[in-house]
């Protein structure tokens, strides 16, 4: 336990590194686009999961509970806000780049007059 505490407590101060899939404009890591794989890929399995049981329950495979049909159908929801909320997230970021890759928020002045 003591070995965990002291890795924690370096990682606080100096952080650690993610793996994050690449921008393809600037070539460098992108957490909007790896938010937005990682939510369509959650958003995949759930629908699938969701997918395969409501197959199952109208063939007569099986018969999963209420509760069970309800709490699949949630999660696939959740999840579908979360990747639409990601792909938002990733667009908006996009919209924002300018041609040289920067991100800018606002219009560019020259203050130099």
């Amino acid at each position: 336990m003591g070995k965990l505490k002291e890795l924690l407590k370096i990682w606080n101060q100096r952080g650690f590194y993610l793996p994050m899939l690449a921008d393809p404009v600037t070539k460098q890591g992108s957490i909007t686009a790896t938010m937005f794989w990682a939510s369509f890929t959650a958003c995949l399995i759930a629908g699938l999961i969701f997918l395969v049981t409501a197959l199952a329950h109208l063939t007569g495979m099986f018969t999963p509970g209420d509760a069970t049909q309800e709490a699949i159908k949630n999660a696939s929801q959740y999840f579908l806000e979360l990747y639409l909320a990601a792909g938002s997230f990733y667009v908006g970021r996009k919209l924002m780049r300018g041609k040289d890759g920067d991100l800018s928020v606002g219009d560019k002045t020259d203050d130099s007059k």
